[in-house]
């Protein structure tokens, strides 16, 4: 009697596990895995635009690396490394052009040759009510110094996936102070303007398709064009 009692409640357990089973397959969908996407350094790039009284410089930037990371449909963060010893200058040429670029390397503004790299670390990229924009926000490190930013970027999947943004930084929030007048007394029109704008164009190296869903409550909007740093 008691073996017969034995294997019923053997039975009876297998039976309820057998379903369970069957049950959390049909009804519990897997977690998705965070997949990595590289960018294409080649057709990736940094814009930059310095001004002053009178007259403004441009230039390029080239990435070193840099990474997407989707999670199913939905990007959730990325980190892009500039290579900042690879700085250019457009509009000039000669001597001129050589003088500017040595400057821009020098101590008195980036210090290419202490700090050769600048990263942006982006922890929270999230659809905005525009269509095909998104606001990242994140960590941008340049000569050492982290300050939180966050811009909207337009952001068209495909192959590849392409992303631009255009906005501005005010140098002097990472100790960039050279000519600056809200820190040099006395300096007249011989300053230099403390906003740098930004111009970043990236490509990624696969195709990559992601999730124009805002799933925020309340989601908040800047204007192309803008960015919001804080120290």
């Amino acid at each position: 009697m008691l073996q017969r009692i034995l294997f019923l409640s053997f039975l009876l357990m297998g039976v309820a596990y057998a379903k369970k089973d069957k049950i959390e397959k049909k009804f519990l969908k897997p977690l998705a895995a965070t997949k990595s996407h590289k960018i294409d350094l080649e057709k990736s790039k940094i814009g930059w635009e310095g001004a002053k009284p009178g007259g403004k410089h441009t230039g390029q930037l080239k990435f070193k690396s840099g990474s997407l990371q989707v999670k199913g449909t939905a990007l959730v963060s990325a980190t892009f490394v500039a290579d900042m010893a690879s700085i250019t200058n457009d509009d000039l040429s000669g001597a001129m052009q050589k003088k500017l670029v040595g400057h821009l390397n020098s101590p008195d503004f980036f210090d290419t040759a202490k700090y050769p790299e600048a990263t942006f670390a982006f922890t929270s990229i999230k659809p905005t009510l525009r269509a095909g924009s998104y606001k990242f926000k994140g960590d941008l490190t340049i000569v050492g110094e982290k300050v939180p930013i966050d811009f909207v970027a337009d952001v068209k999947e495909g192959s590849p996936l392409k992303a631009v943004a255009n906005f501005k930084i005010d140098r002097t929030k990472w100790g960039l102070k050279y000519k600056s007048k809200n820190w040099v007394k006395n300096i007249g029109d011989k300053f230099v303007n403390d906003d740098i704008k930004l111009s970043i164009s990236i490509e990624t190296e696969s195709p990559l398709a992601v999730s124009k869903k805002n799933t925020s409550k309340k989601p908040s909007v800047r204007p192309a064009g803008k960015s919001s740093v804080t120290k």
